[in-house]
């Protein structure tokens, strides 16, 4: 009686072991379903110039557009967005010159500030905006935002002169 036990829950594994190794094979292999943008996809940002003195705290809003190597937009594609004089700083030099934040249009109440190097998802068009809001009090100073997917990088200055 024992060896016929044993004996079934022989067949069982098999039969698991099968179904898990389909289920993981289904998920592998389409470059369309990663979230990483394939080698050669560009990365274009868009949004203000740097900004010839301001008075007051101003809102930098931004888009990203991720493309596949044939120039098709890509649909959630994985991205990260960050500059070296945004929040937070090093140890060694403090004061941020922009804080960024999830969204467009900069709204403290409304909007999640994040800190450099945050990681996003395009939309359904390859398209993300966010935004990045310029301390007044920082002075001059021009920094490169890079937006990266996989070992694609998009860059557009930002800054006040």
């Amino acid at each position: 009686m024992r060896q016929i036990i044993i004996h079934e829950k022989s067949k069982k594994f098999p039969l698991l072991l099968a179904l898990v190794s389909i289920i993981l094979l289904l998920g592998c292999g389409n470059d369309k379903t990663t979230c990483t943008a394939p080698a050669g996809s560009t990365i274009v940002i868009t949004g203000p110039d740097i900004y010839q003195g301001i008075a007051a705290d101003t809102c930098a809003n931004l888009v990203a557009l991720v493309s596949y190597p044939d120039g098709s937009p890509m649909p959630k594609a994985c991205i990260d967005i960050s500059g070296s004089f945004a929040f937070p700083r090093n140890a060694t030099v403090t004061f941020p010159r922009y804080q960024f934040y999830y969204y467009p249009k900069c709204d403290v109440v409304a909007n999640l500030a994040v800190d450099s190097g945050f990681g996003a998802q395009t939309d359904n068009s390859g398209v993300y905006s966010f935004s990045a809001l310029i301390t007044a009090g920082s002075g001059t100073f021009t920094d490169t935002i890079f937006v990266r997917s996989g070992a694609n990088v998009g860059t557009k200055e930002i800054g006040v002169q």
